[in-house]
């Protein structure tokens, strides 16, 4: 994905400095919906009802920082930056990436690719995360986003809460 042409197309910026005397960044954010599961789990006690993404660039278009969080339909949040180590983040002119390994079982791996496709002839915001155990493809996780404004971003939670 053409990284500029993607981050202005979605309408959802801000500039922010990261530290004092440090380059400012450009975060895009993102609501996805329901996601669709391959293969479908038999019965979904708790389901994903929404993801939110925020992915990160410096002005000088190092990928800095791609953020996922799943809210769940029991309130629960699940943080894939709490949940995986060994994180590492790539960009293409087609996708943005991050890819880790499970805290609780190395033998799981996780790659998420955040991308614009075309279906017929409409473009569409996807995110997908594949988890693979012992570099087997076990489950794919597709959900379509929609860009939002930081102040459409879920309230920060609280430990606790």
């Amino acid at each position: 994905m053409k990284r500029t042409t993607f981050l202005l197309a979605v309408g959802a910026l801000t500039l922010s400095l990261v530290a004092a005397g440090a380059e400012a960044s450009v975060s895009s954010f993102f609501e996805c919906g329901s996601p669709q599961i391959v293969p479908a789990e038999r019965v979904e006690r708790n389901p994903v009802i929404k993801t939110i993404i925020v992915i990160s660039f410096t002005v000088s278009n190092k990928f800095t920082n791609f953020d996922v969080e799943h809210y769940m339909a029991d309130g629960a949040v699940y943080k894939r930056g709490e949940q995986y180590r060994n994180i590492e983040l790539r960009s293409t002119k087609e996708r943005e990436l991050w890819s880790g390994v499970l805290i609780t079982n190395p033998a799981i791996t996780m790659v998420g690719t955040l991308s614009e496709v075309n279906v017929k002839g409409t473009k569409q915001v996807r995110y997908v995360e594949r988890q693979y155990r012992n570099g087997r493809l076990v489950v794919t996780i597709t959900s379509i986003c929609r860009g939002i404004d930081v102040e459409d971003l879920p309230p920060i939670r609280k430990d606790g809460d």
